[in-house]
């Protein structure tokens, strides 16, 4: 009998446990999340945060998706327009060079969440989370950015004078199978040819505006 009353405690213990986890966190938001954002000693330091999360799990998938944009568009500022497009340093790097230890969390908030507010969307208290990190942005991280963004642009443009070179060789080849069937037909399909031939001229001018568009030079 003292075997089954001894199970039962135990697991009346496990429960407790289990319920207590589940608890809202309402220990104070550590220090460096109350500092903001500011510039020291040469680093610039970003506070990121998400807004209102319904989980946990919703909340860190947020933030670092907040985390890229906040990236891109520092180095848009500091680099130039289209960097943060440009230079692709992954969620690996960010965390490992960007984030100083321990300095990205998620805890559950319920601030700008009233009662009324909560009610209405159906949540109790401490079922909203928010997501938050600071960024450690120093000096040498913006050189390998723009070493990076320098290399990606030498890519781009070789890219794009290899696309032009083959646009206009098409051209040159049109013309020429314009000419030589023309001259083969003598004219007797010069119009129908000329129609073809302007058709594929105006495709490749399409082509190569749109390589303008959509490759930064």
């Amino acid at each position: 009998m003292a075997i089954p009353l001894l199970m039962l405690l135990l697991a009346s213990t496990a429960c407790g446990i289990q319920a207590g986890s589940d608890e809202t966190d309402e220990t104070p938001l550590p220090a460096w999340i109350q500092q903001g954002s500011f510039f020291q000693d040469g680093s610039d330091y970003v506070l990121v945060k998400t807004e209102g999360c319904a989980t946990a799990l919703d909340a860190n998938r947020e933030l670092n998706a907040e985390i890229l944009v906040v990236v891109s568009e520092t180095l848009d500022r500091k680099l130039g327009e289209g960097a943060g497009q440009q230079v692709n340093l992954g969620s690996e790097y960010i965390e490992t060079y960007l984030i100083p230890d321990g300095r990205s969390i998620v805890r559950p908030y319920r601030d700008e969440f009233t009662d009324e507010i909560a009610q209405r969307l159906g949540k109790d208290y401490g079922e909203f989370f928010r997501g938050y990190a600071q960024l450690e942005l120093d000096q040498a991280f913006y050189d390998f950015a723009r070493q990076q963004w320098r290399t990606e642009q030498t890519r781009l443009r070789l890219m794009a004078i290899a696309l032009i070179g083959l646009v206009v060789l098409a051209l040159l080849t049109t013309t020429y199978g314009y000419l030589r069937v023309n001259q083969a037909t003598r004219g007797f399909y010069s119009i129908r040819l000329l129609t073809i031939g302007l058709a594929v001229i105006l495709l490749l001018a399409a082509a190569i505006l749109w390589l303008f568009g959509n490759i930064s030079l």
